[in-house]
């Protein structure tokens, strides 16, 4: 299950790009996250049209084990990244695209989601280590009314 997380991860961070709002003429079934198996996720990463939506539901949280390499330095979190969702939002696949929406209708691409102005702030963390917190704050023309 983790591994199927860090993959479904992976590609929302690899889709992230700034895309005008979409709207499809189709609505297919909604899965909630929880009930997604490593099967399905494959599923839903490799096909060209997803058969279904998933719903991420605010105040899920998602586990998940991190580990990167490179020449210079290796980083892993131990035992778990955890990802909580803040807002119900959607995701699906079109055209092997993937797009994020928060009310079913307008759907567009991670990125406007996921961007914004971060915020960090560097603090004294537990066992000697270091705490690097970061907020991203929507950009003005994204805040909502």
């Amino acid at each position: 299950m983790k591994k199927t997380l860090f993959i479904f991860a992976c590609t929302l961070a690899i889709t992230v790009a700034h895309a005008k709002v979409k709207t499809f003429p189709d609505s297919p079934r909604i899965v909630p996250l929880s009930e997604l198996s490593y099967e399905k996720i494959r599923e839903l990463l490799h096909c060209q049209n997803s058969p279904f939506t998933v719903e991420l539901k605010h105040g899920a949280v998602v586990p998940l084990q991190f580990l990167t390499r490179n020449r210079v330095f290796s980083a892993m979190l131990d035992p778990n990244l955890t990802f909580k969702i803040e807002k119900t939002c959607y995701l699906r696949v079109v055209n092997k695209q993937c797009y994020l929406s928060d009310d079913l209708v307008h759907w567009q691409k991670p990125g406007r989601f996921l961007d914004g102005e971060a915020a960090y702030e560097l603090k004294p963390g537990i066992n000697k280590g270091f705490l690097l917190e970061t907020t991203l704050v929507p950009s003005e023309d994204d805040q909502e009314d």
